[in-house]
């Protein structure tokens, strides 16, 4: 997959689309709506409005690929026949184009209104009717920020509008091919025009160009491997608030009723250790709400809340073991990571961590993960009805191994599993996450009925993640994350002295689809993960809820 082209200058501002018909070349570069809408893409570059969760096609800029997106298409390759290939182009061509036109809509949003009126004024032909929804533009088009914008609504439409008269001619282009051979290669050509991942650009020139300290960050990776403490640990606070869900959390409009009832009922109970004779500020130890502050884009910071604590949460969908697996991901925010000594690495404004849980096809939770936000301090909780049943799937546990469903995979990581989680179940607002002052760190989890009955008690709002990504900012919107997914302004030390090592900004918090693990040497959002480095029993997520049910009654036994 290419790497990113140079941004291009405002000159295009002159060119106006050409909407009456659709070009039927086979090379998308060579019409002006495909130079038009690439210019446009640019542009939005410039203005530093885009999203590193997303990737361009270079001659296809209409099209945007994501993370989900990138791991469908090794499925290419699984395909039989040149009717297969097509089919399956088409769809991934179709997923891409809506994804195009939705990431376009969320950074017109973040563009003020000068510069809204400016493309407007450019590209008259984008005004398709006085009905911004008028007949040829896409129906499924929704305007998530501002509906009574019509500058926002009219760019939106009319470049939902081009980009599917380029989608219908590239379109045409796939189901004419009368060979194998040309759908591979229009395939391989297309993959190889896809974007670089954030996730991985520029690694290979860092490691270069800072070789000579290679070995001693290789030596200090893995005494960190060496003092990683991979058992169960207690959550004995003298001190703790407890931050239960509000009763009266709205549900999002970008969220559906039956995802938001989820998130509600799995919502986490936060136990948050204080210390009160900590060296540091007491309120490094808060969490809260979201906002960015500054005079410019460029300049914006984000500001912790604390006064408003709040969780902000999303409903991820994957396939595990052959089904479509639903992770309820929980993200939330410290005002800082305090610092604990002469020099601490990991010091620094903002600090966050993500909670996901994996349901099985009855909704029920069978794995818990904690990870901070940059990505370190990765852990696995399985649940007990899952060890339980790998346990039943596996004679033994490997050699040095705790539990039945720990992996070990030579040369790599392996996952921290401290220990097996019992008696959460389904019941609502059951789960109970146990955070120490000043490392943060998630040292166990239990059922809400563990709690202590004399702690302080106060409330979170449950949130949309989509929030974080669209925060009101000098009359538009802006994300947390700047263009490379990383927390505004929450640069760590860490990240300049591992830099050798090839880790992208190590320690420094990170968007959601570019948090890397074990050093980077895993994706916390790939679909593989836990099938890679967890023995998973047979049908684990599967539909087939016969043997998962008579586990049910089973107690577990370390």
């Amino acid at each position: 997959m290419r790497k990113q082209n140079s941004v291009i200058g405002l000159t295009f501002l002159g060119l106006i689309f050409v909407l009456a018909g659709c070009a039927t070349t086979a090379s998308p570069t060579t019409n002006s709506n495909a130079q038009a809408l690439t210019k446009f893409d640019r542009l939005l570059e410039k203005k530093k409005v885009t999203d590193a969760r997303y990737q361009k096609v270079a001659g296809h800029d209409y099209l945007k690929i994501n993370l989900a997106l990138r791991h469908k298409l090794a499925a290419y390759d699984r395909q039989k026949g040149l009717p297969d290939k097509q089919a399956f182009v088409a769809g991934i061509l179709n997923e891409a184009w809506r994804l195009g036109v939705d990431t376009v809509t969320l950074y017109l949003a973040r563009l003020n209104s000068l510069d809204q009126q400016q493309l407007l004024a450019a590209h008259p032909d984008w005004i398709l009717a006085n009905d911004p929804y008028a007949a040829g533009a896409p129906g499924f088009l929704k305007t998530a920020f501002n509906k009574a914008d019509p500058v926002q609504e009219k760019l939106a439409e009319g470049y939902a509008h081009a980009a599917q008269q380029q989608l219908e001619s590239d379109l045409k282009t796939v189901n004419a091919f009368t060979q194998e051979q040309q759908m591979d290669e229009f395939w391989s050509n297309f993959v190889d025009a896809i974007d670089e991942s954030i996730m991985t650009k520029g690694r290979l020139t860092r490691q270069l160009m800072t070789a000579p300290f290679v070995p001693i960050i290789d030596l200090w990776i893995a005494y960190h491997e060496a003092i990683d403490d991979r058992g169960p640990q207690k959550a004995d606070f003298d001190h703790q608030v407890v931050f239960y869900p509000g009763a009266d959390a709205p549900r999002p409009r970008n969220v559906s009723a039956e995802d938001w009832a989820l998130l509600l009922s799995f919502a986490p109970v936060l136990v948050q250790e204080i210390d009160p004779s900590a060296k540091y500020p007491q309120r490094a130890d808060q969490f809260g709400s979201i906002s960015l502050t500054g005079t410019s884009l460029e300049q914006a910071r984000p500001l912790v809340d604390a006064e408003h604590p709040a969780l902000y949460a999303y409903i991820d969908e994957k396939i595990i073991q052959g089904v479509s697996t639903k992770q309820l991901v929980y993200a939330f925010w410290y005002t800082e990571h305090p610092k604990l000594s002469a020099i601490d690495f990991e010091a620094g404004p903002v600090e966050g961590w993500t909670f996901r849980v994996s349901l099985n096809q009855a909704d029920e939770p069978l794995l818990f993960e904690s990870v901070s936000s940059c990505g370190c301090y990765y852990k696995v909780f399985p649940s007990a009805k899952l060890e339980a049943m790998s346990q039943q799937a596996y004679q033994h546990k490997l050699a040095g191994k705790n539990f039945y469903i720990e992996n070990h995979l030579d040369g790599q990581y392996d996952a921290v599993v401290p220990e097996v989680v019992n008696g959460i179940g389904t019941q609502a607002q059951n789960i109970a996450l146990y955070y120490s002052a000043g490392h943060h760190q998630l040292l166990t989890l239990t059922s809400a009925a563990q709690i202590k009955p004399q702690a302080i008690k106060s409330a979170y709002s449950l949130r949309s993640y989509s929030e974080l990504e669209n925060l009101p900012f000098k009359n538009a919107y802006a994300s947390l994350f700047d263009q490379d997914g990383l927390v505004r302004g929450a640069h760590r030390l860490e990240s300049t002295v591992l830099t050798p090592s090839g880790l992208y900004h190590a320690g420094q918090p990170r968007q959601r689809e570019t948090q890397m693990i074990y050093f980077d040497a895993a994706e916390f959002d790939d679909p593989q993960l836990l099938e890679t480095y967890l023995r998973l029993p047979p049908k684990a997520f599967a539909a087939d809820l016969q043997a998962q049910k008579a586990l049910d009654s089973q107690a577990y036994f370390k």
